[in-house]
């Protein structure tokens, strides 16, 4: 089932989307999945105890919004971003189009990456323990060999 949201994206953003979308011939959804996925590899830090970060404000008429569809894995995905990087979902986005869309580009138009595959977030489990009344989560990304998932859900 697809969810769909919609968050506000700066134009020059929206702008590196279609120009991307356009040099590869595929969706702005699948390039922000890429991009996404490109962004929890290259950022392992955990934030705490701050506020969630927004986008640099700036004049109303530059900003455009953008429907997100992402299916309920994705959903959950995009909101452990939130609560992991302390970032609202736009800014993350803003920030994984400035830094990784020209190196996916590169990488499609050198064959490096043959496709885009848009179910990326095939393998996303959530495991909950509690142990002397505390409760431990953790979010696996992605699926994690046998050794280290048994270590979590058991």
């Amino acid at each position: 089932m697809a969810i769909k949201t919609t968050i506000n994206i700066h134009k020059a953003i929206i702008l590196k989307l279609d120009h991307a979308s356009n040099i590869l011939h595929t969706s702005r959804m699948n390039i922000i999945r890429f991009l996404l996925k490109q962004y929890s590899e290259q950022n392992k830090k955990v934030i705490m105890f701050v506020t969630v970060k927004y986008q640099k404000r700036d004049d109303p008429s530059n900003w455009q919004p953008f429907h997100l569809y992402l299916r309920e894995d994705e959903y959950e995905y995009c909101n452990d971003f939130r609560k992991v990087y302390k970032k609202s979902l736009s800014l993350i986005i803003s920030e994984a189009v400035k830094k990784y869309i020209n190196l996916l580009i590169l990488k499609m138009k050198n064959n490096i990456i043959q496709n885009i595959d848009s179910y990326r977030l095939k393998n996303y489990i959530l495991s909950q323990r509690i142990n002397d009344g505390i409760i431990y989560r953790t979010y696996f990304w992605g699926l994690p060999d046998t050794e280290t998932l048994m270590r979590y859900i058991s």
